[in-house]
């Protein structure tokens, strides 16, 4: 394999490849911090109906 950089391997696909994995892990982690948001706010939220529900 010839390294000229701009077949198959070359480096300037590996940069691309990097930046294309590294994009889609921010996206992933971006979307798991929404998920983990709504669910601790929704469960804070269930949890106030709950206790202003509740007669002490």
């Amino acid at each position: 394999m010839s390294d000229t950089g701009t077949d198959l391997y070359g480096t300037e696909n590996q940069s691309m490849a990097a930046a294309s994995l590294a994009s889609s892990i921010t996206q992933a982690l971006l979307q798991f911090f929404a998920i983990a948001m709504i669910y601790h706010y929704r469960r804070r939220i269930a949890g106030g109906i709950d206790r202003s529900t509740v007669p002490e």
